[in-house]
């Protein structure tokens, strides 16, 4: 019986395994047996359901001057480049030579391969675009051609559905492919000092995206901010950042924002403040060097030498840490004293610093905790006016297990975005046990 009569039966039957076996026959026979357009389609499929992507590619490579409009053929070799070359972006780093590599496939890929329902576009530019803004593809960061492959995505193709993992015993919601695609457009934007576009996207990605993840809405926000700032309208920076930070986002780098534009204005109890709350936002220390550089130099300028000084030595042992080079503006000579202090004890020195700037112009309240509700991370305060505050965990100073109900508590108030109810009310924050 001919090849084409068996392949038929066998796509019929759904069997991989059969097809790719009349595949193995035909390779040895000498393809001698002229195949049609669906035949090559049904032996590719069925070598692509058995993970076969090598065989898929050579088997396309045969039909492909024979049937170059295929747009079926194109999308099944595009997933097998995507199996092969470009999904192991996402777990290794590529050099630069495979960078070259990898982006050559996927160029051929994207020039045949149109934006439709399964079609592999759009997950080869996730991947590629998120390598090239993390560095992880190519050795360095590279927001101009990450911005190249995000324009050849039309959005309004990409599916807005948020997707889903676990994590441990706890669902995850995920963003959704056109919620991913709004928010790395806009960054790559932001990094390429594109600031007007940047601003008119963002405007656009707000009222464009109806669900956000991980503060994506706050992360578009600060880089709209961020370009107000770049483009020097400086009061609708500092005012758009304050909206932020109200709103709830803690990152440090909308407090890195705020001490820039105090420290231009001159408004120093607010430049100590905002470098505090950027200082204590979490642990990442390396991530703020740059920061750290700036600070000091504020120091120097408000005659603070030893906690300038403190500074430096916290950027030198972090890049000694790191095994990062010094900078050639980081060429600082500090006493002894300073220089032999261990990254350990900088910060142990630091610390309690920052706090007292974070809370520079903050009124504090006594009270007892009143409940905690039953997600175990946040509950309520009553003061002592008898009026009762939400917190969460997250702003407590003290150890977890001293806020049991009645504890008695040290507390500051601030208003809070409560997103349920989209509504502006006081929240305890900066909690301690007296």
């Amino acid at each position: 019986m001919p090849i084409r009569e068996l392949l038929a039966e066998a796509r019929q039957n759904r069997d991989h395994e059969a097809v790719c076996r009349l595949y193995d026959q035909w390779q040895t026979e000498g393809r001698d047996e002229e195949l049609s357009r669906w035949d090559y389609l049904y032996l590719m499929n069925g070598l692509y359901g058995l993970k076969r992507y090598g065989d898929c590619l050579e088997l396309y490579k045969l039909q492909q001057h024979v049937y170059p409009e295929s747009d079926l053929l194109h999308s099944k070799m595009g997933w097998c480049v995507y199996h092969l070359y470009i999904k192991p972006v996402k777990q290794n780093d590529f050099d630069k030579k495979q960078c070259r590599d990898v982006l050559k496939k996927a160029d051929y890929v994207l020039k045949l391969v149109r934006q439709e329902d399964f079609s592999p576009l759009w997950l080869i530019v996730d991947v590629l675009s998120e390598g090239l803004m993390s560095g992880s593809l190519g050795g360095q960061k590279d927001f101009a051609l990450a911005l190249h492959y995000l324009d050849l995505v039309q959005p309004e193709l990409l599916s807005a559905e948020s997707g889903e993992t676990m994590a441990g015993n706890k669902k995850i919601s995920l963003a959704s492919p056109r919620e991913k695609w709004y928010c790395r457009r806009v960054k790559c934007l932001c990094e390429l000092a594109r600031y007007e576009e940047c601003i008119a996207f963002g405007e656009e990605a707000l009222k464009a995206l109806e669900s956000f993840h991980n503060n994506s809405d706050s992360w578009i926000k600060q880089r709209v901010a961020v370009s107000l700032a770049g483009l020097q309208q400086f009061e609708q920076a500092e005012k758009t950042a304050n909206e932020i930070v109200r709103g709830g986002f803690r990152n440090w780098n909308i407090f890195h924002l705020l001490f820039g534009l105090a420290c231009r204005e001159e408004k120093f109890d607010d430049a100590f403040k905002y470098a505090g709350m950027c200082a204590v936002a979490d642990n990442s220390h390396e991530m703020r060097v740059r920061f750290y550089g700036a600070l000091a130099e504020f120091l120097d300028s408000q005659g603070r030498e030893r906690e300038a000084m403190l500074h430096r030595q916290l950027i030198d042992t972090l890049r000694q840490e790191k095994n990062w080079k010094q900078k050639k503006d980081e060429n600082w000579q500090l006493p002894e004293e300073i220089a032999a202090l261990s990254k350990a004890d900088v910060l142990k020195e630091l610390k309690p610093l920052w706090w007292e700037w974070c809370n520079i112009g903050r009124v504090f309240a006594s009270g007892r905790i009143e409940k905690i509700l039953p997600n175990g991370s946040s509950g309520f305060i009553r003061g002592e006016d008898g009026r009762s505050f939400y917190f969460s965990f997250k702003d407590a100073r003290c150890r977890r297990d001293k806020l049991q109900p009645e504890a008695e508590v040290r507390f500051a108030l601030e208003e809070r975005l409560d997103r349920k109810k989209n509504q502006w009310k006081e929240n305890a924050v900066e909690i301690t046990v007296p």
